[in-house]
């Protein structure tokens, strides 16, 4: 639900759409693609998968603006 909710929302926000996205909302929309991509099960179970999740949340939570792994790099829908 809280995917379809964000989608929803972002659909509205047009003023952004000719800026370059941040680094942490790269890394947003990775770990929201992630969160509707894999089935719970592996969202649980798969220990490789939650450290990159944990990696990523750590890295949004953060005050510190710091370089980080490309790979971790999501787009705008």
């Amino acid at each position: 639900m809280y995917f379809w909710d964000t989608m929803e929302e972002w659909s509205q926000v047009s003023h952004l759409a000719d800026q370059p996205s941040s680094q942490k909302e790269r890394v947003f929309w990775y770990v929201l693609h992630q969160l509707h991509f894999w089935p719970e099960q592996n969202l649980r179970e798969d220990i490789s998968l939650r450290s990159d999740l944990d990696l990523c949340v750590h890295f949004l939570e953060s005050q510190e603006d710091y370089p980080f792994p490309c790979e971790y790099s999501g787009a705008r829908p």
